[in-house]
């Protein structure tokens, strides 16, 4: 399960520059495209709670480690674009600034909420299994609840490029670690996910 979880954290990070030259590309902040990613999130993290009935645990690990790939994948995706929504949503620096500190802010609430809740549930149902199941149904609500507050962006100027441009997401990614603030705003990203990543 660890080496699972370590290759798959592996693989997130390097496909993620990649996801996010794509989310530009296709312009994936539009509304229809968070529904499609919403959907995989639910679809994946339930996955979890209902792995095939077979002795063999090989199967199940599979089952598991193919989860939990495409959850990162999605979440992934969800990430990046929700992230640009800010951009998109107003182009005053106030108001950006505002926004970052709320969706901050409720993030935390949402990943205290999280957890909470699931010690909650297991202490309410004692069957752990069944605790976890209504735990991905909540899961789930929240992530409609949210697709239904999301703003529908749309694009002010079409873009004439119509092919995707690899030397230019891989231009994009070796800036990320060619430029020295870039790189100090990784060395600063890794030391803030640290807590997190132990608990």
């Amino acid at each position: 399960i660890g080496l699972i979880l370590l290759c798959s954290r592996i693989f997130d990070a390097v496909i993620d520059p990649i996801l996010g030259s794509l989310s530009d590309f296709f312009k994936l902040t539009k509304k229809k495209y968070f529904i499609i990613i919403g959907l995989g999130l639910i679809l994946f993290f339930n996955g979890f709670f209902y792995p095939p009935k077979f002795e063999n645990k090989q199967i199940i690990l599979w089952w598991f480690g193919f989860c939990t790939i495409f959850l990162y994948l999605f979440f992934s995706l969800a990430f990046i674009n929700y992230y640009s929504l800010g951009l998109q949503i107003s182009n005053s620096q106030q108001t950006r600034l505002k926004l970052s500190s709320l969706r901050e802010v409720f993030s935390l609430m949402g990943m205290i909420t999280a957890s909470i809740l699931r010690s909650l549930l297991t202490g309410l149902f004692k069957n752990e299994i069944y605790a976890l199941r209504i735990y991905g149904i909540v899961f789930s609500l929240f992530i409609l609840l949210s697709l239904t507050l999301l703003p529908n962006i749309h694009e002010k100027k079409p873009s004439s490029n119509n092919k995707i441009n690899l030397k230019l997401i891989l231009a994009n990614i070796s800036y990320i670690f060619t430029h020295s603030k870039m790189r100090m705003l990784i060395i600063i990203f890794f030391l803030n996910a640290l807590p997190l990543g132990i608990t």
